[in-house]
C-alpha cells in the first residue's frame, strides 16, 4: 500500500490512499494496515530527516520540470485550473523551502483523521454479469 500525491505542488490538496491486496491478503487487511501506518505517523509524527529528504525531492521534481516545456505547461496549467497563480506556482520551490518538521505534523493531525476519511473498492464484475 502506498500513499499516491500525484504532482507534488498539488499533492497537498488531495491527498489519498491507495493499496492492492496480493496473494490472500484482503482488502480489509490493506486498509486496516494503512489506517495503522497513519495512526503510527499521527502519535510519533515524522522526523527531521524525513522532512528534509521530502523537501530535498519536491526541489529536484522542481528543478528538473525546467526542462522540459510539456512538464512545465502541465505545472502550470493544472496550477491554474485549481485556483493558483502564475506567482505561487513560481514561489513553490521556496514556500517549500520554508516548511518545517512542525508544519508537517500539523497538517498532518488536521487532515489525516480516520473520521473524515472515505474508503472505497475497485473490484471486477463477477464472471458472467454485464
Amino acid at each position: 500500500a502506498h500513499l499516491h500525491a500525484g504532482d507534488a505542488r498539488t499533492a497537498a490538496a488531495r491527498p489519498r490512499r491507495a493499496g492492492v491486496p496480493r496473494g490472500d491478503v484482503t482488502l480489509d487487511a490493506v486498509v486496516a494496515e494503512i489506517d495503522g501506518v497513519i495512526a503510527e505517523l499521527l502519535d510519533k509524527g515524522v522526523t527531521d530527516d524525513e522532512v528534509a529528504r521530502a523537501k530535498k525531492r519536491f526541489l529536484a521534481s522542481a528543478v528538473y520540470s525546467q526542462d522540459s516545456q510539456g512538464t512545465l505547461a502541465r505545472v502550470f496549467g493544472e496550477a491554474m485550473m485549481t485556483g493558483q497563480t502564475v506567482d505561487a506556482v513560481k514561489n513553490w520551490p521556496a514556500d517549500i523551502a520554508r516548511v518545517t518538521t512542525a508544519d508537517v505534523n500539523a497538517v498532518a493531525r488536521k487532515y489525516l483523521d480516520v473520521r473524515r476519511s472515505v474508503t472505497g473498492y475497485l473490484t471486477s464484475k463477477p464472471e458472467g454479469r454485464s
